[in-house]
């Protein structure tokens, strides 16, 4: 997991100027990345999205509904791959979000688990996450950064959720990302695993 002191460290290896306007893209209740940069910089303009809301075919307009070009000096995704995947594969099986959750979960926990075995995963999530870091990709200023992290929680392993996906979802993306062509480039940040830390700068 990512304590809040690791988040502290994040935001001071990522050296942000003053000032700098952010866009935190967290699932609902999370808000350690936001306050970890209030406290680095409360001159900072954060804008919190939060994922958890979008239905499966919406959450790429969600995302793209707060990027205005060249609007912000970071953009952090923190859990957001797995929302990707999820919205991907929810849309592509039909899974909705409406009636049970707990139903609409395990069918969807269910069907992650069968696109990574039979060898689909890729093929139906990379276009998607691609498509989403280019969207972001516009709402960078020069040399803006996007950074990704994705952490196993303690209800993750109660909830019986896919870990072997979880372990390579950074992995996945530096490897998507590498095959896109995309304008940016990795940076590294001291003291950080890159199994779980992805950051990005605009080239």
């Amino acid at each position: 997991m990512h304590s809040d002191s690791t988040w502290a460290t994040v935001v001071a290896a990522l050296a942000l100027p003053s000032g700098s306007s952010i866009l935190d893209v967290s699932p609902r209740g999370d808000d350690s990345v936001a306050c970890a940069l209030a406290a680095r910089d409360p001159a900072a303009a954060i804008t919190s999205l939060d994922t958890s809301a979008a239905a499966a075919a919406s959450l790429l307009a969600l995302i793209e509904s707060r990027l205005s070009p060249q609007a912000f000096d970071l953009i952090s995704f923190h859990h957001t791959i797995d929302d990707i995947a999820a919205a991907a594969i929810a849309e592509r099986e039909r899974i909705s979000p409406g009636g049970n959750p707990t139903d609409a979960e395990s069918d969807l926990l269910r069907a992650l688990r069968a696109y990574w075995r039979s060898g689909d995963f890729d093929r139906v999530v990379a276009p998607r996450f691609t498509e989403t870091a280019a969207a972001c990709l516009h709402a960078l200023r020069p040399s803006g950064r996007m950074l990704f992290a994705h952490q196993v929680l303690d209800s993750d392993l109660l909830h019986g959720h896919p870990l072997e996906i979880y372990a390579d979802y950074i992995p996945l993306a530096r490897r998507w990302l590498a095959g896109a062509a995309l304008p940016i480039r990795e940076i590294a940040l001291d003291g950080l695993d890159p199994q779980w830390w992805l950051c990005l700068q605009r080239a």
